[in-house]
C-alpha cells in the first residue's frame, strides 16, 4: 500500500497524541492481541522450516522487546485459547503446539525438555482448550511472545512510522529513477547549455553549447597549468548538472597511487635539444618555429615534431558519492572553488539564485542533484551525492591533427555571421574524431566496427582506482569480455562505451553498448567506497522455504570526452633563463609581484621573475601579433616585461595554454586546444531529424534521392549510387533487405569492369560483405562475392536495384 506525505504525518500526529496526553491503554495494536491484565501476544505460526527451537524462540521474543509466554493464571489460560482460535493462520483443528516459558509459575521438570502448550486433550473437540505439555527442547515449534501493552504498542507505531518512510523512500527512488530515464531518452550524456551571456532578434542568437565561444572556453594562458573553461550544463548518464566555473588544472589520475582522488601533475614535453643548442635567443626563436611549421603540416621530415607535441585528452567525469555533509571540492582549481561549506548550503544558494535569476558573481555555485541511493534494512534511505570532475590524460602516441573535422554548429554560424572555413577558425568551433583513425576520411555512414578512435583513446583512462585497476563486470554470471577475438574479460576499471557478452543475446548478437541508447557515455568500474554502490538480489529461488539470491554491488562513474590539448615545448621553453619562483603563493613567489610589480616594461614594474601565475617564458618576437579572439575572460597580457637573474628586462609572452597561439612567422595562427565534447541533444530524434536535413540541403547533388518523388529539385549528376539487396524471408533471420551504397568512384569503376566490396547496412542484427560487379549486357548489378562465398547465408538473389536516381547506366 501506497501512502502519500500527508498519511506519513499523520501517522507522526497520531503517535503524538498517544504519547503526549499518557491515556491508559487497552487496546492491543498491530498483529498484538488478546489485551489481559497489562499484556499482549503475539502468535508466531510459521512454515515448518522456520518454526524455531525453544532457545531460538526465546531469542525472538527477546529482540522484539519482549518475552516467550509465561502463564500465570488460569484465567488467563483461557483467554490466550479463544485468543489463538480466533487468530491462528491455518484451519483450527487439534494439534495446536506453540512454545511457553513457564506455566503456573513452574517449568518442565526433566532436562532437556521444554514447555508448550496444545490442545490435544480437548472435550468434546472445543479446540480453545489449551493444556500443559512437554517436548524435547531441541524440536522446531511454533512460539508465543507477551509484552507489556505500552511497549507493544509503542513498537507497534515505531514500526508504523518505519514502514511509512520506506514507502515514502521508495516513492522518491522511483520518481527520481523515471526523471533519469527521461533525461536519458532525451538525449546522450553531452554538454547541454552555458550560461546566457547573449540575445538577439532570433533565437539562435542567444548561448546553447556555444556561441562565440565553445563551452565558455577562454585562456588563462599566464597560468602554467590553468586551463579555461567556464559554466556549463551537462548531462551525465541521465543525471543532469550544473557545474561552477571550471578552470580546471592539467593533472591526471596518479600512476602510483590507487586512493581515491590521488592525482599527479602531467608532464611537459622536453624542448628539442636542437633548439637548446643554439647559442642565442634568435637562433633559439627560428629553430623553435620550424618544429612548429612541422608540426602544422604533420611533416617529420622538416622536424620530428612528434616528441615535442603531446596530446592530452582532458574529460568530464561524474559520479554518485557516499558523502557527508561538508563539502568535497571536486577537483582543484587555482581560480575557483565551490562557495558553500555544506552540500545543503550549496543547495540552498542554488535555489536562491535560481528563484531570483542572480548569480555568484564568481561563478562558483555549482547544481550538484542528491537522491535516495538505497534503503537500509528496507527502511531509512541512504544518501548520494553526485559530484563531478575535470581531469586530463597524456594520450599514447601521436594524434594526427587531420583526425579532426569541425562539427557544424549552424546556430553560431549563423548569429556571427560565418562561412562554415570561418567559423572552424574561432573559438566557438566543435571537433569530431575520425573514428576510423585514418589519413583520410571515410563517406559517412554507419560505423559499423562500433569502437573506433575515441574509444581507442578513451579505454586508455582509468575510472577512480586509477591506473591500477583491474576489475572484472561479473553482473548476471555474464563477465564482459574484450571486443578482440580471444580477449577475454574486459578490464573494466577503464572507461569504454562497448563490450562483448559470453553468449548472443535476444537479438541474436554479442556485442554490448553501455546505456539504453547513449551514443557518448564511457563508463569505468571501480571498488572505492567513496563511490557510492548499487545493488541487486537476482537469480532468487526459494530453496527449503529460505530466500537465496545472487547478490551483486557495483560502482560507476562516467566520462564524456571534452577536449584535447597539445602541450608543446613553449611550456619549458626559457631561453632568458628566466628564475621559476613556483606557487604565486608561497612566499618565494609572492616576490614576483611584490612592491606594485605588474609586468611592465620599467625596471621597477617589470615582474621579479616568475610564478605559477605570471608564467611568462616565450619570448616576444616568437610571436607576431596579438591574442587570438580575446575574450572578457582572458587574463595574460598581450606581452609582459620581466627582470631576469642579472636584473635586465626581458619582454616575453605568456607560456601556459592557449586556444589559439598569435601568428607565428613562417607558420601562421596555430590551435592548442580541440573541444570535442559531445553535446546532450545529438541524441534526440528531433536533432537527428535536423542532421539529416542539414545533410540534404547543404549536399543537394549527394543527396538529391532524398527529395520527394518528382521533385526535380537539383539537376542529375553523377554520384554516390545506392543499390537495394534482392528481399528475402529466409527464417532465420526473418524477412528483411539491405542498402549497400556505393561512392561515385565505386560506381565509375564497377561500370567499367571492375569488381568492388562494399559493405551493406545493417538490417535485422547483421550486415554483408559484398563483393559487386556489372553486367552490360543486359544491363544489371550483382552480388559476385557474399561474406566470401558464393551466395549470401540468408538466401538473397544475387541482383542489385539501383534506388537512386542518378544512375544512368540502366
Amino acid at each position: 500500500m501506497r501512502t502519500n506525505g500527508l498519511g506519513f504525518l499523520g501517522v507522526i500526529f497520531a503517535v503524538f497524541l498517544a504519547q503526549g496526553f499518557g491515556e491508559e491503554e487497552t487496546v492491543c495494536k498491530g498483529q498484538w492481541g488478546n489485551f489481559y491484565n497489562g499484556s499482549c501476544y503475539l502468535v508466531i505460526e510459521v512454515h515448518w522450516s522456520r518454526r524455531q527451537n525453544h532457545q531460538g524462540a526465546s531469542k525472538l521474543c527477546s529482540e522484539m522487546g519482549s518475552r516467550l509466554l509465561s502463564i500465570d493464571t488460569t484465567e488467563e489460560i483461557q483467554q490466550l485459547g479463544v485468543h489463538l482460535n480466533n487468530t491462528i493462520q491455518q484451519n483450527v483443528g487439534v494439534g495446536k503446539e506453540f512454545w511457553i516459558d513457564t506455566w503456573l509459575g513452574g517449568k518442565a521438570v526433566k532436562p532437556k525438555q521444554c514447555l508448550i502448550i496444545n490442545n490435544w486433550n480437548n472435550r468434546n473437540g472445543d479446540t480453545s482448550i489449551y493444556n500443559r505439555g512437554v517436548k524435547p527442547c531441541d524440536m522446531r515449534r511454533n512460539w508465543i511472545c507477551k509484552g507489556d501493552i505500552g511497549h507493544v504498542n509503542n513498537m507497534v507505531e515505531r514500526e508504523m512510522l518505519r514502514n511509512n518512510l520506506a514507502v515514502l523512500s521508495k516513492q522518491l527512488m522511483s520518481q527520481n529513477l523515471a526523471i533519469e530515464e527521461q533525461v536519458r531518452s532525451n538525449g546522450d550524456s553531452g554538454l547541454k547549455q552555458t550560461r546566457r551571456t547573449l540575445t538577439g532578434s532570433r533565437p539562435y542568437h542567444s548561448d546553447t553549447h556555444t556561441s562565440n565561444r565553445m563551452a565558455a572556453m577562454h585562456d588563462h594562458a599566464n597560468n602554467i597549468r590553468t586551463v579555461g573553461l567556464g559554466e556549463f550544463a551537462a548531462v551525465l548518464n541521465g543525471v543532469e548538472f550544473r557545474t561552477r566555473h571550471n578552470d580546471f588544472r592539467l593533472n591526471m589520475p596518479s600512476r602510483t597511487d590507487p586512493s581515491y582522488g590521488a592525482m599527479e601533475e602531467i608532464p611537459f614535453p622536453p624542448v628539442p635539444p636542437s633548439v637548446l643548442k643554439k647559442t642565442n635567443v634568435q637562433g633559439q626563436v627560428n629553430e623553435m618555429r620550424e618544429y612548429f611549421r612541422a608540426w602544422a603540416n604533420q611533416d617529420t621530415k622538416l622536424r620530428d615534431y612528434k616528441p615535442y607535441f603531446r596530446p592530452v585528452l582532458c574529460y568530464l567525469e561524474g559520479m554518485w558519492t557516499n558523502s557527508g555533509d561538508n563539502i568535497e571540492e571536486p577537483f582543484f582549481s587555482d581560480r575557483h572553488f565551490i562557495d558553500a561549506a555544506t552540500w545543503s548550503e550549496l543547495e540552498s544558494k542554488v535555489r536562491f539564485t535560481a528563484a531570483t535569476g542572480g548569480k555568484s558573481l564568481q561563478e562558483n555555485y555549482s547544481y550538484l542533484p542528491v537522491k535516495i541511493q538505497k534503503l537500509f534494512n528496507d527502511t531509512f534511505p541512504v544518501f548520494a551525492q553526485w559530484n563531478y570532475r575535470i581531469a586530463c590524460h597524456p594520450i599514447s602516441g601521436d594524434l594526427p591533427l587531420n583526425r579532426f573535422r569541425v562539427v557544424d554548429d549552424v546556430s553560431s554560424r549563423m548569429a556571427f555571421k560565418k562561412t562554415f572555413d570561418q567559423h572552424a577558425k574561432t573559438r566557438a568551433a566543435r571537433f569530431e574524431l575520425n573514428q576510423w583513425d585514418q589519413d583520410k576520411w571515410r563517406p559517412d555512414g554507419i560505423f559499423h566496427p562500433r569502437a573506433g578512435l575515441l574509444d581507442k583513446l578513451m579505454s586508455e583512462i582509468p575510472g577512480r582506482n586509477n591506473y591500477m585497476a583491474n576489475l572484472v563486470d561479473d553482473a548476471f554470471g555474464l563477465p564482459a569480455q574484450g571486443l578482440k577475438p580471444g580477449a577475454g574479460p574486459l578490464n573494466a576499471g577503464f572507461y569504454h562505451r562497448w563490450y562483448k557478452g559470453p553468449r548472443n543475446d535476444a537479438m541474436g548478437v554479442s556485442m554490448r553498448a553501455r546505456g539504453y541508447s547513449d551514443s557518448s557515455v564511457f563508463m569505468a568500474m571501480t571498488n572505492q567506497s567513496k563511490v557510492s554502490s548499487v545493488d541487486l538480489d537476482d537469480q532468487c529461488k526459494n530453496v527449503k522455504g529460505k530466500r537465496t539470491c545472487q547478490h551483486y554491488s557495483q560502482r560507476w562513474t562516467y566520462a564524456i570526452p571534452l577536449e584535447i590539448i597539445y602541450l608543446t615545448p613553449l611550456s619549458t621553453w626559457n631561453p632568458y633563463d628566466l628564475e621559476y619562483k613556483g606557487n604565486a603563493y608561497s612566499p618565494l613567489g609572492k616576490t614576483v609581484q611584490a612592491g606594485g610589480r605588474n609586468g611592465g616594461t620599467k625596471p621597477d614594474k617589470a615582474y621579479n621573475g616568475i610564478n605559477s601565475r605570471a608564467y611568462y617564458l616565450t619570448p616576444q618576437e616568437f610571436f607576431k601579433g596579438g591574442i587570438v579572439g580575446r575574450d572578457p575572460a582572458d587574463t595574460a597580457k598581450g606581452s609582459a616585461g620581466v627582470l631576469d637573474k642579472k636584473g635586465k628586462v626581458r619582454a616575453v609572452k605568456a607560456s601556459g595554454i592557449r586556444i589559439f597561439f598569435p601568428n607565428i612567422p613562417g607558420v601562421g595562427t596555430l590551435r592548442q586546444r580541440w573541444p570535442i565534447a559531445p553535446v546532450h541533444g545529438e541524441g534526440s530524434a528531433v536533432w537527428k531529424e535536423l542532421e539529416a536535413i542539414k545533410d540534404i540541403l547543404f549536399n543537394p547533388q549527394k543527396y538529391r534521392h532524398m527529395y520527394p518523388s518528382g521533385g526535380n529539385v537539383v539537376p542529375p549528376d553523377d554520384g554516390d549510387l545506392s543499390l537495394q539487396v534482392a528481399y528475402t524471408t529466409s527464417d532465420p533471420p526473418g524477412a528483411h533487405s539491405h542498402i549497400v551504397t556505393l561512392t561515385q568512384q565505386q560506381a565509375k569503376d564497377v561500370r567499367n569492369g571492375k569488381s568492388v566490396v562494399a559493405f551493406t547496412s545493417e538490417d535485422n542484427s547483421h550486415q554483408h560483405q559484398l563483393t559487386i560487379s556489372y553486367q552490360a549486357n543486359p544491363p544489371r548489378y550483382f552480388i559476385a562475392k557474399c561474406d566470401n562465398r558464393n551466395t549470401c547465408w540468408d538466401k538473397h538473389a544475387a541482383t542489385l536495384t539501383p534506388v537512386s536516381s542518378f544512375d544512368t547506366a540502366l
